[in-house]
């Protein structure tokens, strides 16, 4: 659906054209989802703030993380855990984020419910289990 844009100026703006009609270039994008890794747990099912941990410390491994980690798992209708997505890393003490950073891969991906997790960097380790909400 590539068209010729010679003659089109930048910010859609009208090209010149010999007619008396103008003609407005808009781009178009397409967004995707891309497989990095896989994680190997011991169970997919996330339905318990114990399995939850499990999984995240299978993705974490078992180093120390020197920085806040927020991640996602998303979820089929099941309680599966479908993929693992990290939403933000921050700083030694703060993890910033919005909710279209949270939702647009879960939304992509079709996912049922989601389980936001982050670390605690002074506690050593230690998960958070926030919440665990039905799209």
């Amino acid at each position: 659906m590539k068209k010729d844009f010679e003659g089109a100026k930048q910010g859609g703006q009208p090209a010149t054209a010999a007619s008396s009609k103008q003609h407005y270039y808009i781009p178009s994008y397409s967004v995707r989802l891309v497989r990095e890794t896989f994680v190997r747990a011991e169970s997919k099912l996330a339905d318990s703030p114990q399995r939850v941990v499990d999984i995240i410390r299978a993705y974490w491994g078992d180093g120390e993380l020197d920085r806040e980690h927020l991640v996602c798992l998303m979820l089929n209708a099941r309680s599966q855990c479908m993929a693992i997505n990290t939403i933000s890393v921050g700083t030694l003490t703060a993890s910033l984020v919005a909710p279209r950073e949270v939702f647009k891969p879960a939304a992509i991906l079709g996912a049922a419910g989601l389980v936001l997790c982050h670390n605690l960097c002074e506690a050593s380790h230690k998960l958070c289990y926030v919440e665990r909400r039905v799209m």
